[in-house]
């Protein structure tokens, strides 16, 4: 009888910290995918001003408040000096059921997603009016700036 005691807490124990282990790795891979999206759009936007407002808002689109149980912490998203590698990492915190008998109230999951940023290999075509019309008060400046303009928010200025 004590034997079977000993055997069945020891059972009930592993199962639970199974339970709370699969858990805890199901938010893992939900956040990571949130993550994952997070980068891609924040990889996709022209400006890198507030790169974590974009994170933030793809992650909470793609991450449910309470998913399991868990609630998402801080989100943070970086880029390099040249803008061509922005980070991006969240972290989840998940209450623990059964590891609470063993002093582990919850579990904290970390994602983190690194996008590479390439402009190579884009092609833009511009038409550019050269009619008579744009002589007239030097219009063809201000549309060859504009197109120079245009190139250079693509593809940076590299004179």
């Amino acid at each position: 009888m004590l034997i079977f005691a000993l055997s069945a807490l020891a059972i009930i124990g592993s199962v639970g910290v199974a339970v709370d282990i699969g858990r805890s790795q199901m938010v893992q891979a939900k956040l990571q995918n949130a993550v994952d999206a997070a980068g891609l759009a924040a990889g996709a936007t022209l400006s890198t001003t507030d790169l974590t407002a974009v994170a933030t808002k793809y992650i909470n689109l793609n991450f449910a408040q309470n998913n399991l149980g868990a609630t998402l912490g801080a989100v943070t998203a970086t880029a390099n000096a040249d803008n061509s590698i922005i980070t991006v990492t969240a972290s989840a915190t998940i209450a623990t059921s059964f590891t609470k008998i063993f002093n582990r109230s919850n579990v904290v999951v970390d994602a983190r997603s690194e996008i590479t940023r390439a402009s190579q290999g884009m092609e833009v075509a511009m038409v550019l009016d050269i009619t008579g019309s744009m002589w007239t008060n030097n219009n063809y400046i201000r549309q060859r700036d504009a197109a120079t303009a245009f190139v250079n928010q693509l593809y940076g200025n590299n004179e």
